[in-house]
């Protein structure tokens, strides 16, 4: 039995890559080999209860067919978040995505001591029934006064059009030592570079909440980055919102990110550059929400 197709594979392995280096080895049940292989899956665990058996026993594991294998793998394949693979910045992109996005940025970005290099790599997405990939373009952002690089790519390219103008930092990353400082005057060049010459309303992304193999830290002694800092709650429609801010999130927030719920899981915290234009519109979109983002970042950085 054929459980995905040619047009799946290259999606597939990369989704058991990514599998393979989590600590729990698995996902929804399925460990990496068995996601590649799944004549390889034998069980699935229940634990619903069996109202069958007379001391009503939970069912535990349930040995499935070719079918029960192909609709798992079905499911696993379209819960599985998209993401974005990094094939590298050695070679241009023009041939096999939009790269009009990043035209702009590099000719901004020379005022600013910023030198970008152009890069190529993958959406990793469900769409039409299929695990797909999607190419897409990115730009690297290196700071030509310190260590520092910013990793891009224009928000059309993975979310679709959108009537504002928005790009997702993928990673920011020092290879040099610790250096606040530094830290926070990148992030006011990139704020300039994005916001204030290229017209970009929003530009958001996610503090890390693990280690990235291809991204090395520079994190001294005991790492703490992960740690949780502080809580914070919102509420919205009478409804609590709570959310754990951890200390690396809350460094993003001392070098001039705003945190925000994220623009792709409300459940999720985002870090991210606004432009004032783009804080009215927020503050009228949900005016009893985004007031009280903005008074917490007033009183997050004095913590």
């Amino acid at each position: 039995m054929e459980f995905y197709g040619d047009k799946e594979i290259a999606a597939v392995r990369m989704i058991a890559d990514r599998v393979r280096e989590t600590d729990e080895y698995e996902y929804e049940g399925w460990s990496p080999e068995e996601i590649l292989d799944p004549t390889r899956k034998s069980y699935i665990f229940d634990n619903s209860l069996s109202f069958l058996s007379p001391i009503y026993c939970r069912k535990g594991a349930v040995k499935i067919n070719d079918l029960d294998r192909s609709l798992g793998l079905r499911k696993l394949l379209k819960n599985y978040p998209p993401f974005i693979h990094i094939e590298g910045y050695e070679s241009d992109a023009s041939s096999r995505a939009e790269t009009g996005w990043i035209k702009m940025i590099e000719n901004a970005a020379k005022s600013l001591h910023i030198s970008a290099q152009r890069g190529f790599g993958w959406q990793n997405q469900y769409s039409n029934y299929e695990r797909v990939l999607e190419p897409i373009s990115l730009l690297k952002l290196q700071d030509q006064r310190s260590s520092l690089t910013a990793e891009l790519v224009d928000s059309d390219q993975v979310h679709g059009k959108s009537n504002h103008k928005i790009a997702k930092i993928l990673f920011i990353q020092n290879e040099g030592r610790i250096a606040p400082y530094k830290t926070k005057a990148f992030v006011r060049s990139v704020r300039e570079l994005l916001i204030d010459k290229c017209g970009y309303d929003l530009v958001y992304g996610h503090s890390a909440n693990c280690d990235q193999l291809d991204h090395q830290h520079n994190s001294l002694g005991t790492d703490k980055r992960f740690d949780k800092h502080h809580n914070f709650s919102l509420t919205s429609d009478s409804k609590q919102h709570a959310f754990a801010v951890s200390n690396l999130c809350h460094f993003w927030n001392l070098m001039g990110f705003t945190v925000t719920p994220s623009p792709e899981n409300e459940n999720d915290l985002a870090v991210s550059l606004m432009s004032a234009e783009y804080k009215k519109f927020l503050l009228n979109l949900a005016p009893e929400l985004w007031p009280q983002v903005f008074d917490y970042n007033k009183s997050a950085k004095q913590k």
